[in-house]
């Protein structure tokens, strides 16, 4: 099942950097600062913006942008959870140790 999960990833990872080619690869996003994927997140989020109202008007004739600019926004926000999930571990553990 972990193997199936990590060919997934990986697949959906090579889309996104082969389409687009300033998208960072889940393993380059969890090596950001908070601050920083906090900021290609909303880098991201504008782009998904533009691009929409770029198909919505005729101007963008590539529509799969658009399916890929969002399941980016989806991998950085998994990445932001993971980082979340961390950190709340490492503070139980924490007030596990000082009791």
């Amino acid at each position: 099942m972990e193997e199936q999960k990590q060919h997934i990833i990986s697949t959906s990872t090579e889309l996104i950097t082969n389409h687009l080619n300033p998208m960072l690869t889940i393993q380059e996003l969890r090596n950001l600062s908070d601050t920083e994927i906090q900021t290609e997140l909303a880098k991201t989020r504008r782009e998904l913006v533009r691009l929409k109202l770029a198909v919505k008007v005729g101007q963008e004739k590539a529509t799969h942008k658009v399916t890929i600019t969002k399941k980016y926004v989806a991998v950085i926000n998994t990445v932001i959870k993971e980082f979340e999930k961390e950190s709340k571990g490492k503070q139980k553990e924490a007030i596990l140790e000082t009791k």
